[in-house]
């Protein structure tokens, strides 16, 4: 006769019977396993970074910078939002013979300028001191044009040309800004000027500290290259 044990269904050591080990189940483990496998991609992609993150970044810089050959052309535009370094390379390329007229527009008023006038504050607008600039390099009065409209982008400059081109049978240009804007200069020239029998050259002012190859070193530039590829982004999309 089988002996029952006083504590129930519980064998004679007093513990209950074996049920074998408890298994995760199916859904379980397919959460686990996803998880590993995004765990694993994550390190994967981390080591590849970190090795590669060097020559991504320098490649990311020289992708911004355009610069064609230069020949004389009939126009050099300089286009605004950096007055000085762009400035001097325009003046030294027509100081070249390169270009016989310096054109650059005038840019929109900020918030506040108004104000300013209304209490007597003499603020110089930025194309004021591009002028001035030229001048004392050597640029003369003649030589320079500036845009009768404003303009608030570098697709509003570039249709800006369109017309005085049109207006003039311009057939050559040469456009200087700053390294990190050549790109986008280059798409908003060609957009412009699209069905137009006109030579476009793109120079990157020498005088800008921009270096393709250790550009994420200083904060100024790093806060440049971002900008210009949320930049692009929103051109190609906008202008496509």
């Amino acid at each position: 006769m089988k002996r029952l044990s006083p504590f129930g269904n519980k064998d004679e050591s007093g513990l209950p019977p074996s049920r074998g080990p408890i298994e995760p189940g199916g859904a379980a483990l397919g959460r686990l396993m996803w998880i590993k496998w995004v765990l694993l991609l994550i390190f994967i992609l981390y080591m590849v970074v970190s090795y590669f993150y060097a020559p991504i970044l320098v490649e990311m810089g020289k992708f911004l910078v355009v610069k064609d050959q230069v020949e004389r052309s009939e126009l050099l535009v300089c286009l605004m939002g950096q007055p000085v370094e762009r400035g001097l390379e325009a003046a030294d390329l027509y100081h070249l013979g390169l270009t016989g007229k310096v054109f650059f527009a005038r840019e929109a008023l900020p918030d506040g300028f108004d104000a300013l006038r209304e209490r007597g504050v003499d603020y110089p607008e930025t194309y004021e001191l591009l002028h001035e600039l030229l001048l004392a390099l050597g640029v003369p009065a003649k030589a320079i044009m500036l845009s009768e409209g404003l303009v608030d982008s570098t697709m509003d400059e570039a249709l800006v040309v369109r017309s005085l081109a049109k207006r003039s049978g311009i057939k050559s240009i040469i456009v200087v800004t700053s390294p990190t804007h050549t790109r986008r200069a280059l798409m908003a020239f060609r957009k412009a000027l699209k069905g137009m029998e006109i030579k476009i050259s793109i120079v990157p002012s020498s005088y800008s500290g921009f270096d393709p190859m250790n550009w994420w070193k200083e904060e100024k530039y790093v806060q440049e290259v971002l900008m210009e590829y949320l930049k692009l982004m929103y051109y190609f999309f906008k202008y496509k």
